[in-house]
C-alpha cells in the first residue's frame, strides 16, 4: 500500500501518487504543481491497473482504500467547471468524468470480490423460503426431496463433514451452534481447520478443487427438508470458508445451490396445474358418476350435486378456479340457495363491486357483517335495480340496524325502491316502522306501494301495527284490501297469529 495519507499534507486537494514530480528539478529549482485534474487522473489510471492485478481479498481492500482516497481529495480538488456557453452534450466537466470513473472502479471492485461461503448461504435461505412458501403436489414434493438430497450430498462432499442425522436434522443445529460456541477461537476450531486442510478443503495456487458427493439420506417431508436445509446452512457458516483460500469450495457450493434452485424451479407446483388439473388434485371431479361424466360442461353438473349435498367448500374452490362467468354465476347461484355461511367472505368482497347476484347470496346468508357495504347502494336515485336487489337484502339479514336507512327510502322516487323497502321494514319487524309505514299505506299513491306497507305492518304483528293495517278492510284496492284482511283476522286471533310468517309478500 502507499503512504497517500501522509503526502496529502503537502498538496492541498491531492495525494502523493505522482506527487515526487512536483517536488524539484534537477537543478535544484521548484517546479511548478500539476493541474489537480492531471494528478487525479494518474492516480484512477494506477489504481485501475492495481484492480486488474489484485488476487486477494486482502489487494482488494487497498484498492478500496486507494478508491476512498481518491474520492475524498476529488471533493476538494481545483477543476475546471464546464463552459456555460457550451451545449450540454459537448461542455467538459472533469469532475463528472472523474466521478463516472470511481463508480465503474467501484462496480469492477464488487465484481472482483468473492465468492463467499455467506452467498452459498443466502441462496439456501433463498432456496428454503421457496419451499416453504409453494404448494406443492406429490409429484412436486418428490421432485423437492430428490433435489434437497441431492444438493446436500453435494454440500457435505464440499465441506468434506459427516452429515450426521439428518432424519433429525432439527436437534442437530442446534448441536451444532452449541459445538461452535465452545470451540470459538479455542484449540478444537484450530483442529478442526487443520483436519480440512489435510482433507482437501483448502485450494492451493493452480490445483482444481476436487471432492466426492456423499450419500445422504433424510425424511422426505417437507418439513424434514428445510430442517435439513438448516442444518446444512449452519455447517456452512461454521466451516470458515476463507474465500482466498477456500476459493474452490465456495465456487463448487455455489454451483450445487444454483443446481438446487434449477431443480426447485422444475419441481411440480400446485399452480403450475391447469384449472381442471386443480379441480382434479382436490377431487373435485369425484363426485360425478359414469352416467353423468359425458355432460358438458362437467363441472356444472358437479356444482348441482354438491348443492345437493350441502357442500360449500367445493363450489368454493371452483368459484375460486373457474374464470368463466357462466360458470360463476352458478356458484354464486348454489350460495344463495344455501344460504351458505361459508361463501360470506367471497360473497362480501364480490359484493364490493355491486354485483347484484352476490348481494342477493349475502341477504339469504344473513350476516350483519354486509350492511356496512350494503347500506350507502340504497342512497340517492342513481340505480333502482341496484337499491331494490340490495333492499331485500337487507330486509333478509333483518337487523333493526337497516331501520333508518331503509325507512328512507319510503320516500323514494321510484315505485318499486317504495314498495321493496316497505316489505324489507316488515321483514325487519322493528316497531319504530309502524309510524311511516302507517304513512304510506294512507298517502303513497301507488296501490302497489300501499299493499307492501299493509303486509309490512302485518309481519311486524303488534297491536298497534295489525290495527293500522285494519282500517283499510274495505279499500279500493283490492290488493290493499287483502293484506287488511289478513291483519284483521290476526288482530282477532286468540294468539295475535295466522300463519303471516308463512305468506308471501305482495307482488
Amino acid at each position: 500500500m502507499s503512504n497517500e495519507g501522509e503526502e496529502s499534507e503537502e498538496s492541498e486537494g491531492t495525494s502523493s501518487d505522482g506527487a515526487e514530480a512536483d517536488q524539484a528539478s534537477d537543478d535544484g529549482s521548484e517546479m511548478p504543481a500539476r493541474p489537480d485534474a492531471e494528478v487525479i487522473d494518474e492516480r484512477l489510471t494506477e489504481v485501475e491497473s492495481q484492480l486488474g492485478d489484485a488476487e486477494t481479498e486482502a489487494d482488494l481492500d487497498d484498492v478500496e482504500e486507494r478508491l476512498d482516497s481518491i474520492e475524498a481529495d476529488l471533493e476538494e480538488a481545483n477543476l475546471p467547471e464546464p463552459d456555460e456557453d457550451e451545449d450540454d452534450e459537448e461542455a467538459e466537466d472533469p469532475r463528472a468524468e472523474f466521478e463516472s470513473k470511481l463508480e465503474e472502479l467501484r462496480d469492477a471492485l464488487e465484481d472482483a470480490r468473492g465468492p463467499y461461503a455467506e452467498d452459498a448461504v443466502n441462496d439456501v435461505e433463498d432456496a428454503h423460503a421457496t419451499i416453504s412458501d409453494t404448494r406443492w403436489t406429490d409429484q412436486g414434493e418428490a421432485e423437492i426431496a430428490d433435489a434437497v438430497e441431492a444438493f446436500l450430498g453435494e454440500a457435505y462432499g464440499i465441506l468434506d463433514t459427516d452429515p450426521g442425522d439428518l432424519a433429525d436434522a432439527e436437534s442437530t443445529a442446534e448441536e451444532n451452534e452449541e459445538k461452535e460456541a465452545a470451540t470459538d477461537g479455542g484449540e478444537d476450531a484450530e483442529a478442526g481447520d487443520s483436519e480440512d486442510a489435510d482433507n482437501g478443503g483448502e485450494d492451493e495456487e493452480g490445483e482444481v478443487f476436487e471432492y466426492e458427493p456423499i450419500d445422504v439420506s433424510v425424511d422426505r417431508d417437507i418439513e424434514s427438508l428445510l430442517a435439513a436445509l438448516d442444518t446444512v446452512v449452519s455447517d456452512i457458516e461454521g466451516s470458515d470458508l476463507d474465500p482466498d483460500e477456500n476459493e474452490g469450495a465456495i465456487a463448487a457450493l455455489l454451483d450445487a445451490t444454483a443446481d438446487l434452485e434449477s431443480a426447485i424451479e422444475d419441481a411440480q407446483a400446485f399452480d403450475d396445474l391447469s384449472v381442471r388439473e386443480k379441480l382434479a388434485y382436490e377431487g373435485f371431479y369425484d363426485v360425478l358418476e359414469s352416467e353423468n361424466k359425458r355432460d358438458f360442461p362437467p363441472e356444472w353438473n358437479a356444482i348441482k350435486l354438491y348443492e345437493r349435498r350441502e357442500e360449500v367448500e367445493p363450489i368454493l374452490l371452483a368459484f375460486d378456479l373457474l374464470g368463466s362467468a357462466f360458470m360463476k354465476e352458478h356458484c354464486i347461484e348454489a350460495f344463495r340457495r344455501m344460504g351458505a355461511t361459508e361463501a360470506f367472505d367471497v360473497m362480501h368482497q364480490q359484493a364490493q363491486r355491486r354485483n347484484k347476484a352476490p348481494i342477493e347470496a349475502l341477504g339469504k346468508i344473513g350476516d350483519d357483517r354486509a350492511l356496512e357495504t350494503l347500506h350507502p347502494y340504497i342512497e340517492g336515485e342513481d340505480d333502482p335495480g341496484l337499491q331494490q336487489v340490495t333492499i331485500k337484502a337487507i330486509g333478509e339479514i333483518g337487523s333493526e340496524d337497516s331501520t333508518q336507512h331503509v325507512a328512507d327510502r319510503l320516500v323514494a322516487e321510484n315505485e318499486e325502491v317504495r314498495s321493496r323497502a316497505a316489505r324489507a321494514l316488515g321483514k325487519i319487524g322493528d316497531t319504530r316502522a309502524i309510524s311511516p309505514l302507517a304513512d304510506v299505506l294512507r298517502d303513497d299513491e301507488s296501490d302497489t306501494v300501499r299493499a307492501s306497507a299493509a303486509w309490512a305492518l302485518t309481519q311486524i304483528g303488534t297491536e298497534d301495527a295489525l290495527d293500522a293495517a285494519t282500517q283499510y278492510t274495505e279499500d279500493r284496492s283490492y290488493l290493499v284490501q287483502s293484506e287488511a284482511e289478513w291483519a284483521a283476522r290476526a288482530l282477532g286471533s286468540e294468539d295475535g297469529e295466522t300463519g303471516n310468517a308463512e305468506r308471501e309478500q305482495p307482488a
